[in-house]
């Protein structure tokens, strides 16, 4: 990362579909501005590299939901989209995480 302009990408799926990389990993280092893929990104023309961070974050902590019977259902990006996927809230996601408790009556949820 020399600060350098590498690719414009005139719609940002262009750039998830190129990679091969889930949108919310692009969205996660745009909005905590860390780097991907060696690059900072940005959704504006122009970035004040001050605010960015040069040390790679990691991998976002996924959420894994599984049925009462604990067998393995998948793997989400947040819990928001978990909670969204079983119709629920955010909130109760991490209540359930917390308490180690099943949620709606027929999942558990795990970081």
């Amino acid at each position: 990362m020399n600060g350098n302009l590498v690719k414009e990408w005139k719609y940002s799926k262009d750039a998830y579909d190129f990679y091969g990389i889930p949108m919310e990993k692009f969205e996660y280092a745009i909005h905590d501005k860390h780097p991907l893929l060696d690059s900072l990104w940005s959704s504006s023309e122009s970035i004040n590299i001050s605010e960015y961070s040069i040390k790679p974050w990691g991998e976002p902590k996924v959420t894994h939901l599984y049925n009462k019977d604990g067998k393995w259902i998948g793997e989400f990006i947040s819990r928001k989209e978990c909670a969204e996927y079983i119709s629920s809230t955010e909130s109760a996601i991490s209540k359930a995480i917390k308490n180690q408790s099943i949620i709606k009556k027929e999942y558990y949820v795990s970081d």
